[in-house]
Order: C-alpha cells, then structure tokens, then sequence
C-alpha cells in the first residue's frame, strides 16, 4: 500500500484491509512533517536488498540517495508497526517522537507478504538521477514481494531469521509463520522449531516460539549465537515438503568492528579519568581557549647574515647601480 494525500491508509482503519498491512492505524488524520526530515534506512533496512539503490553505493552514500526524498510535507498518522513487522526506513526526526515512524515496513501475511510505505513521495529520488533509483527500489520491491512464492516457498510452515549472519552472544530472531493442513493460521500457543549446526556438531537446540497476538499465524523466539560456525533451523513437527529451512551465520567479530559509530558516553568517561576534556567536532574551533596558557619568551641569540642573502640589500645595490648606468647614458658619460 502506498500512501495518499487523502484515503490510504486511513480510510481502510476498520476494513479487512487494515489487517494485511504492517502499521497499525488509528484512523484517518495526517501529521505535517517539517523540510527537513528525510527517510532515515534502519538497521534491518541496511541488511534487505530492496532498500539498496544501486550495487556501487556504500552504506553512506545509499542514506545520501534516500535524503533526496524530501520534503515529505505530510504523513498518515499511525500508531506505530505491527509486532513481527520489519521496519525498513523510518523518519529522521525519530528522537522527537515516542517511537520511530514507521514509513517503510513490511509483514508476513498469510502465505506472502505485505508492505505499506508511507508517503508518494520517492519520485523526487529521480532529482538528476533520472529513474536510477527510483526505478530500482520499486523493481527490488516488486521481487521482495513476488519471487518467494514463484520460487514455490509458499509453504505451510516458513521458517525465517531477522538476519543471514550473526556475531558470537547476539540473539537470532526466529519467526514461524504456520498455517494447518486447510491454509488456515495455526492457533496454538506454541511452536518449537530445532537449532543444529552445519555439519551436525554437538545436541540440536529446541526452541520455542511463541505466538504473536495481533498477527494469526505468527511464532517469534530467539536463539543466542555462542559459538561460530554454520547453523539452520528446522521443524520436526512437520513433514519436509510443508516446511523450509531457514540457514544462519554466525561469526567473532573483533570489539573494534562491532560499533564504529561515536562513544559518546564512553568518550566523556574517559576523558574525567584521565584528567581531559571531551570535546565534538563542531566545538574544535574553541579547544585553545580551553587550554591553559604555558607560553614562554625565550631570548633569541644574535645571528649573522651574510649581505647578500638579504633581498633589500640586493636590490637597493641593483637600483643604485641601474640610476647611475642610466644618467651616465642620457648626460653621455663615458
């Protein structure tokens, strides 16, 4: 569903529609949204395709490609994301809200999938870019959404991770999407699902999911990564040809590499421990008046120069000499 000036989404509130889609909404209503908000590319949007406008892009660069879509003048007034919905972009004012707003998102529904993006604004992705971008989101849009079941993954069981690689001791998301034997969504409380590794090493892990609420079908849970190597979870509640396997990575990834962002906190601990002073980029213009002052004059010794490696004494020597050649030229002296 793509958002409108006037109906979508929130003239579907009470409809069976409201149902497929991964926001919750409270009605009709719009929220005005200031010049300088841009579409901000979440953590799970980072790792999906769909959200990668072209192969040559670094992660920056591909943020830089979604600021184009500005301003967004409006957007429906929701209630936030479904749980078990994937939030792809949010806003960038997230901090001046309860929740991040959730412009891009996507669910499980049924046997496919549906997504809901916020506002019929990505067409100024084409500012001279022409239909690069725009024209690629919308063609990964259309794959994310399609190719599953053309690839016959409409299984009665679909087994998923949030993401396909992991570090050693972060949780691995597990969804479950399961429907009975008449394509119905399941109802129990409860689903367990097993997690062995690749090649079988050491005892399976049984894990249970279990149900989400608001979405029929629906079995979350979570595994911890503890140690590396290749993994897959699998069920055995059912027979193969109704459920897949959803594969995992896990690596050790160094300190260093887990979060090259800004320690702000760890940053001004430090500098108290050690008797500093943090200070921010913008703020470097300021840091020498911070400073104490431990200026000293030092007497400079005597120096010697030789007379011609001074340019004032060359060329007063090159004028007085080119004076005289020139009034001994025009009085004709020889």
């Amino acid at each position: 569903m793509l958002a409108g000036d006037r109906y979508a989404p929130g003239s579907y509130a009470d409809s069976p529609v409201a149902k497929l889609l991964p926001i919750k909404i409270p009605g009709a209503g719009r929220e005005a949204v200031d010049s300088s908000v841009i579409p901000f590319v979440t953590p799970a949007g980072k790792q999906s395709k769909m959200m990668e406008l072209s192969p040559d892009l670094s992660a920056d660069d591909n943020q830089q490609a979604w600021s184009l879509v500005r301003p967004l003048f409006h957007v429906p007034r929701l209630d936030g994301p479904k749980p078990g919905a994937t939030v792809l972009a949010t806003l960038s004012d997230r901090s001046d809200r309860p929740e991040p707003y959730p412009l891009i998102a996507w669910q499980r529904y049924g046997t496919g999938k549906s997504m809901y993006v916020g506002t019929d604004k990505l067409w100024r992705m084409r500012f001279k870019r022409g239909d690069e971008y725009h024209a690629a989101f919308w063609g990964q849009a259309a794959q994310f959404l399609t190719l599953s079941r053309l690839l016959g993954e409409n299984k009665r069981v679909r087994l998923e991770t949030d993401k396909k690689v992991f570090r050693t001791g972060e949780r691995v998301l597990i969804q479950a999407n399961v429907f009975d034997s008449e394509y119905h969504p399941a109802k129990a409380e409860a689903y367990s699902v097993v997690v062995e590794s690749v090649p079988p090493k050491g005892e399976p892990r049984e894990i249970v999911l279990r149900r989400v609420p608001v979405a029929e079908g629906l079995y979350q849970g979570y595994f911890t990564a503890d140690q590396p190597g290749s993994f897959e979870v699998v069920s055995r509640l059912e027979e193969p040809r109704h459920v897949n396997k959803a594969d995992f990575q896990v690596e050790t990834i160094s300190r260093e590499k887990l979060d090259p962002a800004m320690q702000k906190e760890l940053l001004q601990k430090l500098s108290e421990l050690s008797g500093g002073k943090f200070v921010r980029m913008e703020e470097l213009s300021s840091l020498g008046d911070s400073l104490p002052d431990q200026s000293r004059v030092l007497p400079m010794p005597p120096q010697e120069m030789e007379m011609w490696n001074n340019w004032a004494v060359l060329a007063a020597v090159l004028g007085l000499a080119g004076t005289e050649w020139f009034v001994r030229r025009r009085n004709d002296v020889a």
